[in-house]
């Protein structure tokens, strides 16, 4: 399924398209079409092999809660060199979108 069909806002597609992020895998796609997923009415668990694809998912559906009612988002990571990673890529993927992105750690 193509990355702008989940609602997201067009700058943010924008920048998934040009870092090569054009569809999901059948499995994301499926995950994210469950009923209540993406409005955040049900929880969502999901498990894949490593570099299969859950941080997108996971982004998608804070992406589109950001979007929704601007609640704040909060991304729970094991490492604190993860941490500095994720928040220089959130920052990159967010500015156009006007999402600011803290990393807080310790």
């Amino acid at each position: 399924m193509d990355i702008g069909s989940f609602g997201l806002k067009e700058s943010l597609v924008s920048v998934y398209r040009t870092r090569g992020v054009n569809q999901l895998y059948e499995w994301q796609s499926e995950c994210l079409s469950l009923p209540g997923v993406l409005e955040g009415n049900r929880n969502l668990i999901y498990c894949a092999p490593t570099s299969g694809g859950k941080t997108l998912v996971s982004e998608i559906v804070m992406l589109r809660r950001l979007a929704g009612d601007g609640r704040r988002a909060l991304f729970v990571l094991p490492y604190i060199s993860v941490v500095s990673e994720k928040e220089a890529y959130l920052q990159s993927l967010c500015r156009p979108a006007q999402y600011k992105v803290q990393a807080f750690y310790g």
